[in-house]
């Protein structure tokens, strides 16, 4: 089953242009309506298919329930104060969390002006569990596991990612460390290969999506037993 998604439908991006250029709050407030057929529930839709069809594969998905993420922008901490983005996105963590805890491994799609992504993995790891990341990445038999699954996905075209990647390998391995750019990282997902823009206003996304997201289970099955999620 498909939890009901059809495709996201035709001027879902010319809604985005408009946005981008009047980022008004009376003119979102008039066109609210707009932005909810043409992407909210479509994504939770989405979302829902992934969940369902992927239960399978990632067991704790049947706990969680997916999430759509604000189309209001933090401008706290920005120069550019715009108040909204001009993109959707949304995620289904792979196990229970609590808040808005990026430790734990989930699946994150976006869909917008600025591009297409689907990613699955711990995007910033909290300070214990990037001790304990680190620590099985610089033991010989379990890092190793994982270099071949890294390996693996970047042959078949995955990106990896992380909140933030150190210039310099962590005390106190050795900078020569086999495995010094997997250390420098503080957190580890893996983003799919590039989504096919036609795909986007059809039911199929969610089979193509489904299909990629199988892939990195065995590396999301290392990361989860690395971090004591399992």
């Amino acid at each position: 089953m498909d939890n009901g998604f059809e495709g996201f439908p035709a001027g879902g991006m010319e809604f985005f242009i408009e946005l981008a250029q009047r980022q008004e709050r009376a003119w979102f407030q008039a066109n609210r309506d707009r932005y909810e057929q043409l992407w909210q529930r479509p994504m939770e839709a989405l979302l829902g298919g992934l969940r369902e069809r992927l239960t399978p594969v990632y067991p704790g998905l049947g706990s969680v329930r997916p999430h759509v993420l604000r189309i209001h922008r933090d401008v706290r901490f920005s120069a550019d104060k715009s108040p909204y983005k001009t993109h959707i996105a949304g995620d289904v963590p792979l196990r229970a969390r609590v808040g808005q805890d990026w430790s734990v491994p989930g699946i994150y799609v976006h869909f917008g002006l600025g591009g297409h992504v689907a990613a699955i993995g711990s995007w910033m790891l909290d300070k214990e569990q990037l001790e304990r990341y680190r620590s099985a990445v610089d033991g010989d038999v379990r890092g190793a596991e994982l270099q071949r699954l890294v390996d693996g996905l970047l042959a078949d075209g995955f990106g990896l990612a992380s909140h933030d990647v150190l210039k310099r390998v962590p005390a106190p391995f050795p900078q020569g460390h086999a495995r010094a750019d997997l250390l420098k990282r503080k957190g580890l997902a893996f983003h799919v290969p590039d989504i096919p823009h036609d795909l986007l206003e059809k039911s199929e996304l969610v089979d193509w999506l489904v299909h990629r997201l199988n892939r990195p289970a065995a590396a999301m099955a290392w990361l989860e037993e690395a971090l004591g999620g399992t």
